[in-house]
């Protein structure tokens, strides 16, 4: 099991995500949130690194893996087609085409691109690039907190993680809204694939601003009227319940936030004209986002059906405690929803590469090398033992099972002569023997058949033969005695003594002696238990019957002494 970190570093607050990890499953299960305090020294990097230093140590977070985001105000995006869809001439096409749509010098930039789809005979590819000096300054701020990220992917762009998870009907068009601090991302989705991806300079800091500038007061004391009202008015809601001084403030709350909204407008209308499908749906998240009617006033203002942001899937596991947080965990969700590779919907952005690549703790991973290789040792040691006892006691029973193959062949071949298993090839015994039994069994063969001839015409043979053939072998009967005589009137009387089991299997076993053609006037003479026996139940009995050869029914014309009987 793998305990995973996704840190989502704003401007505002610094929130964790801890994510377990299993090869095949995963949950969701803590989210922490620090809030980055006002620098008295105007130094946002110094609370910010102090903020990240306190959420580890106060929540006693320790993780396998660390993942993060650069934020999307530092990022450039480009979109880029191609006549061909093989990943390898895409990467190498990729800076090639870079350079005749970008104004600045490359090799200042990490660069890295995502595969969007195919579209037609196009395939559509998200480049992404920042600069290096922004990249670097971004590890250095970590570093000294001692946070070192396996993968840095973009903030906005995290929210395509999610796309598996969100419930949208099909071919349908959406957008997922974050309303950050700083900042405001947009990811537009057609048919679950990203088809636009933007970051707005405009947040909940902005809103704040408006306020100062507008009712000439402090920063601080317009984030504490923004928190304390915490309200925009739409034709739903005209703030009836306000008092005078709050509506004023909900009023300029509303005046910021709809220039937030014009500029989500402007972004919804570009894509229109340059995709031709307008949005059906729009998912709102972030921390702003919470101001009471920001959502009404978003569907109003845009005219597109606007739902906060709600997450659902078999296969994504959220602690329950956590959907208090839902408006605010899924940028991070999505950043650390990289790390699971059961997630088959990704981005596949990580600007870790080049000489910013990460680079493995070699000692850690030694100490757990050599503890794997005591656990492998050991499996092998027993597996050896265990292969050791198993040869053993198959190379005896191998051995006792030679020793009863040559006794019972010794048995069954009369003057063979007994050999000990250790002192001859077994295998040229075994073809020996076999051929041995082979002869003995042509032999026997030989001698039935030949005594089949001599007494085919054998009236005992003959209905001894019959009976074999008319009586199942299911029906267990033992015949004891069996007399054949012939009379002075020259009748040849067969008489028979069995035994069987009940006097139901005795009827059955004379009905099947009378459906014998050279018998005729089948009757009982006489049937009784068996005296002595433990089973009462085993019935002699004693069948007399006339014998009619195949040469007399000939003479009869094909016919028997039986009665004939006639259907009507």
């Amino acid at each position: 099991m793998q305990k995973v970190i996704a840190l989502d570093i704003g401007s505002y607050s610094i929130k964790a995500i801890e994510i377990l990890n299993t090869f095949k499953s995963y949950e969701i299960t803590n989210f922490y949130e620090k809030i980055i305090p006002t620098s008295p020294t105007g130094n946002s990097e110094e609370a910010t690194l102090q903020s990240m230093e306190l959420i580890f140590k106060e929540n006693n977070l320790d993780a396998d893996r660390i993942v993060t985001a650069l934020p999307g105000q530092l990022v450039s995006s480009r979109i880029l087609t191609f006549n061909f869809s093989d990943q390898r001439k895409i990467a190498k096409a990729v800076i090639s085409n870079l350079e005749e749509v970008v104004p600045f010098n490359l090799d200042d930039m990490v660069i890295d691109h995502h595969i969007m789809g195919s579209f037609g005979k196009k395939t559509m590819v998200l480049v992404v690039m920042t600069k290096k000096s922004f990249l670097s300054n971004f590890l250095d701020l970590l570093h000294k907190v001692d946070i070192d990220p396996r993968l840095i992917d973009i903030d906005s762009l995290a929210f395509y993680n999610l796309t598996p998870f969100i419930q949208h009907p099909q071919d349908s068009c959406y957008a997922t809204i974050d309303v950050g601090h700083e900042k405001t991302s947009i990811c537009v989705f057609k048919d679950g694939v990203l088809r636009m991806f933007r970051s707005i300079n405009l947040g909940g800091k902005y809103i704040t601003e408006f306020l100062a500038k507008d009712m000439e007061v402090s920063f601080d004391e317009a984030q504490a009227l923004k928190h304390r009202v915490s309200k925009v008015l739409y034709s739903g809601d005209r703030g009836e319940d306000l008092s005078s001084e709050d509506r004023f403030v909900s009023e300029r709350i509303g005046e910021a936030t709809s220039t937030i909204i014009k500029e989500l407008g402007r972004t919804t209308y570009s894509f229109k004209n340059w995709d031709r499908s307008p949005l059906s749906q729009i998912y709102l998240s972030g921390g702003t986002s919470l101001i009471k009617n920001f959502k009404e006033l978003l569907e109003e203002q845009l005219e597109i059906s606007v739902d906060t942001f709600t997450l659902q899937g078999a296969d994504l596991q959220i602690n329950p405690s956590l959907n208090q947080y839902i408006s605010l965990i899924p940028q991070g969700i999505g950043i650390g929803l990289r790390t699971v590779s059961a997630v088959k919907k990704q981005s596949t952005i990580n600007l870790r590469r080049g000489e910013f690549a990460y680079v493995q703790n070699y000692e850690s991973l030694i100490k757990n090398s050599m503890y794997v290789a005591k656990i492998v040792g050991v499996i092998f040691l027993m597996l050896f033992v265990c292969y050791g006892l198993k040869y053993f006691i198959y190379s005896k029973n191998i051995h006792d099972m030679k020793d009863k193959y040559i006794k019972g062949s010794s048995a069954i071949l009369t003057g063979k002569k007994n050999t000990k298993p250790g002192k001859v090839d077994f295998k040229k015994l075994v073809k020996t023997t076999e051929q041995d039994i082979k002869k003995e069994i042509d032999k026997m063969k030989n001698t039935v058949d030949y005594f089949y001839a001599e007494t085919d015409t054998s009236p005992v043979i003959e209905i001894l033969k019959e009976a074999s053939k008319v009586i199942p072998k299911t029906l267990v009967v033992e015949f004891t005695e069996f007399a054949f005589r012939t009379e002075d009137s020259g009748n040849r009387v067969v008489t028979i003594k069995a035994e069987t089991e009940g006097y139901e299997n005795e009827a059955k076993v004379l009905d099947l002696l009378k459906s014998i053609p050279f018998l005729s006037n089948v009757t009982e003479v006489n049937a009784s238990s068996k005296i002595g026996q433990k089973n009462a139940n085993i019935i002699v009995f004693t069948v007399r019957a006339d014998y009619i050869s195949k040469n007399d029914k000939e003479l009869l014309g094909g016919s028997s002494s039986k009665p004939k009987t006639t259907t009507k």
